[in-house]
């Protein structure tokens, strides 16, 4: 079960949102560990069949746009997080 967004999709999200997220969220432990609790959730979700990890960091982006438009501070976390997400989902594919 492969629907998520397509890796080239992947690819350019995480380059337009990197150069601007690490200096504003790298040294932020709370970030780093939220993200890797929704990369657990994440794996559960992709376990059970219910969503991709793809998937589950597009509803994330998505999110984060809406999010942008009155609390562009908190869309960047947002930004963090589903970067921490895809992160995840290209180790996944390259392990497998």
């Amino acid at each position: 079960m492969d629907v998520g967004i397509p890796q080239a999709k992947a690819l350019r999200l995480r380059r337009t949102l990197e150069p601007a997220l690490m200096a504003t969220t790298e040294g932020d432990p709370l970030i780093r560990a939220i993200g890797g609790a929704l990369g657990i959730v994440g794996a559960l979700l992709e376990r059970a069949e219910i969503a991709t990890m793809d998937e589950f960091a597009s509803a994330l982006s998505m999110y984060g746009a809406a999010t942008r438009e009155t609390a562009p501070d908190e869309a960047e976390i947002i930004a963090q997080w589903v970067l921490t997400l895809l992160e995840l989902a290209a180790q996944q594919s390259g392990s497998n």
